[in-house]
């Protein structure tokens, strides 16, 4: 190969540059102009000529003035100078020693594809090409219906010209409608034409690409029926149309796709019952109908699909039963079945399905107990039941799941104790068992689980001390017991747990103090504590939360002061600590909490004087000191508090004069709440009760 450089004639107009072809009298010709877009400041800056063999081929290198990048072109030509190849897609990395072929790859990169012209029809004139790919850029514009042109044809002395094989015009702004000429395409394998703008009803005739493999219409606004005609594709293994408006039923001719691998329709608004005859698609790995308005029951006829990997019907409105059929499916991995109607009971024969890793049938009417055969689940990774009515006790075999990361079965109305046999569950991150009448203690042995991020086991029945083994989950971020009847004191060791982001404790029967220790938590955000027995002190190393958002003690028995140490919590948003006996003055360092959106210190025994620093809490839209013992003025900064909404302050000794900037936050409308009866104001007014 020879390589030269020649200058380009000036003011000559390309996008991408020109595929020009030599004539007889040895000029250049540029027989189509692949894309097209009006842009003056689009000229040529080099010509790099190829030759090899009798072929010569030019790559105009342009740089576009506007955005100051290069465009590229990938080319392959047969013997006959025909185009056969065009790449003008996001560039890949390639190996060298393409271009001494017969067949020629030149590629010119480009740095920041911004591709965003039109596609010319002039594109159906290249009649030997046989794959395009231009996805991945911004080409606008419909799709021209002349690339039907491109389809097979024969010339006499060559024989057959042309058949396009692939074509990919995926992840661009294409408009308009898909066209019918496309179904001439009978040699195309692949039609990608998704994540693009692309409208109207899909067209009847795609069902004449008998060579078809993947056909990809996904995330566009495609409306209108699936066509029946679509199961003649004898030879398609992929068909994804979801994230679309197809409406209708889904046509029984499906199931005459017997070399499926793929059905993806979810995302659309197809109703009617699911055809029976998907049944006989035998080869088909992933079947997505999810997020629909499907009706009826789950045909039992699914459970002959013996390749099924991923069966996905999830936000559907399906009832009846689980066919006990779907027991076997020997390949299934992921059957999703939440967000329905479905009822009866969840069938032993699931606990064959041993390749299972996801089990979601939440959101469902399921009645009945967990069947103790899904513990012969070895590979099962998560297992998703909560939001049925499901009674009955928790089955122990459930602690031989060793795989199991995620256990959900919140929201039913299991009973009994927590089988102790799920602390075998080492690998466990989420244990979610809240919302059910679970009775009985904590087992201690959940302190084994070292990989456990969240417990929730609030709103139970829950009885006895909080085992100090949960010191022990040195993973957890999220412990909820609230809610329940746990009695004893707060385990100390719950201060070893450094990871820990939320701490609610909150309605219990909880007693003792609040330890010291809960201030090496230096992740933690929110720490609930309110409706309990708790006494004591609050311990001033909870000035140590650094990241701290939330600090309810409302409803104890906490005595002594507020620590001043609480004004170095600089994150913290909700500080709640009304309906204790606590005494002493209002630290003038909650002044310092500039991110503080409610303080809430009523029914305590707090005195002296309202701090004027509070004036600084400009987050703050709620304040309420009611029934205290507080005196002296109001300050006039608290009229600096542009976003409070509610001020209460009654049933206090506080006198002198309302702060007239206080008194204009209300007449303007600010302020919705103010609250200052039984004080000795001199100017109280009804309007303050």
């Amino acid at each position: 190969m020879s390589m030269h450089f020649a200058d380009a004639a000036a003011g000559e107009d390309f996008l991408l540059g020109r595929l020009p072809h030599e004539s007889k009298s040895g000029s250049v010709q540029s027989p189509c102009n692949i894309l097209q877009q009006k842009q003056p400041s689009c000229q040529p800056q080099a010509v790099d000529e190829a030759v090899t063999g009798s072929l010569r081929y030019f790559l105009r290198a342009i740089s576009i003035a506007d955005h100051g990048c290069r465009l590229g072109i990938k080319v392959q030509c047969n013997a006959q100078g025909h185009v056969t190849f065009l790449d003008l897609s996001a560039p890949r990395r390639m190996s060298g020693g393409g271009a001494s072929n017969v067949r020629i790859v030149l590629i010119l990169l480009c740095e920041d594809m911004e591709l965003n012209g039109r596609l010319s029809e002039k594109l159906g004139q290249l009649s030997a090409l046989e794959e395009i790919h231009l996805d991945h850029n911004f080409l606008r514009g419909s799709i021209p219906s002349q690339l039907g042109y491109l389809a097979a044809r024969s010339t006499g002395r060559t024989g057959e010209l042309g058949s396009l094989r692939m074509l990919s015009l995926d992840n661009n702004v294409l408009t308009g409608e898909i066209p019918r000429a496309l179904g001439q395409l009978t040699s195309l394998r692949w039609l990608l034409l998704w994540r693009n703008l692309l409208s109207g009803e899909i067209p009847a005739e795609l069902g004449q690409l008998k060579s078809l493999s993947r056909l990809h219409l996904q995330h566009n606004h495609l409306g209108g029926h699936i066509p029946k005609e679509f199961g003649r594709l004898q030879a398609l293994e992929q068909l994804r149309m979801f994230d679309n408006q197809l409406e209708g039923e889904i046509p029984k001719e499906m199931g005459q796709l017997e070399a499926l691998q793929e059905l993806r329709l979810s995302d659309n608004r197809l109703s009617g019952e699911i055809p029976a005859e998907l049944g006989n698609l035998r080869r088909l790995k992933l079947l997505s109908l999810s997020n629909n308005k499907l009706n009826g029951s789950i045909p039992k006829e699914l459970g002959e699909l013996k390749s099924l990997q991923r069966l996905e019907l999830m936000v559907n409105q399906l009832e009846g039963e689980i066919p006990k059929e779907m027991g076997q499916l020997e390949a299934l991995q992921e059957p999703r079945l939440s967000d329905n109607r479905l009822s009866g009971e969840i069938p032993a024969e699931l606990g064959n399905l041993r390749r299972l890793k996801l089990l979601s049938l939440s959101n469902n009417k399921l009645n009945g107990s967990i069947p103790k055969e899904l513990g012969e689940l070895k590979s099962l990774q998560r297992l998703e039941l909560m939001v049925n009515q499901l009674e009955g006790e928790i089955p122990k075999e459930m602690g031989q799941l060793e795989a199991l990361q995620e256990l959900r079965l919140s929201d039913n109305r299991l009973s009994g104790e927590i089988p102790a046999e799920l602390g075998n569950l080492r690998r466990l991150k989420l244990l979610s068992l809240s919302k059910n009448k679970l009775n009985g203690s904590i087992p201690k042995e959940l302190g084994e689980l070292k990989s456990l991020q969240r417990l929730e086991l609030m709103v139970n029945q829950l009885e006895g001390e909080i085992p100090k083994e949960m010191g022990q989950l040195e993973a957890l971020q999220e412990l909820r017991l609230s809610d329940n009847r746990l009695s004893g004191e707060i385990p100390a060791e719950l201060g070893n747990l450094r990871r820990l982001k939320l701490l609610s404790l909150s309605n219990n029967k909880l007693n003792g103090s609040i330890p010291k220790e809960l201030g090496e938590l230096k992740s933690l955000q929110q720490l609930r504590l309110q409706s309990n027995n708790l006494m004591g002190e609050i311990p001033k190393e909870l000035g140590n939360l650094s990241l701290l958002q939330e600090l309810l003690l409302t409803r104890n028995r906490l005595k002594g002061h507020i620590p001043r140490h609480l004004g170095a919590l600089r994150s913290l948003q909700l500080l709640e600590v009304d309906k204790n006996h606590l005494e002493g003055t209002i630290p003038k360092e909650l002044g310092s909490l500039k991110r503080l959106t409610r303080l809430n210190l009523d029914q305590n025994r707090l005195s002296g004087p309202i701090p004027a620093e509070l004036g600084q809490l400009f987050s703050v839209t709620t304040i309420s000191f009611e029934e205290n013992q507080l005196t002296g003025c109001i300050p006039g900064e608290l009229g600096e508090l542009k976003l409070l909404r509610a001020l209460s302050l009654r049933e206090n000794q506080l006198c002198g004069r309302i702060p007239p900037e206080l008194a204009k936050l209300g007449e303007n409308g600010q302020l919705h709440d103010l609250y200052l009866s039984q004080n000795q104001l001199s100017d109280f007014a009804a309007k303050y009760m």
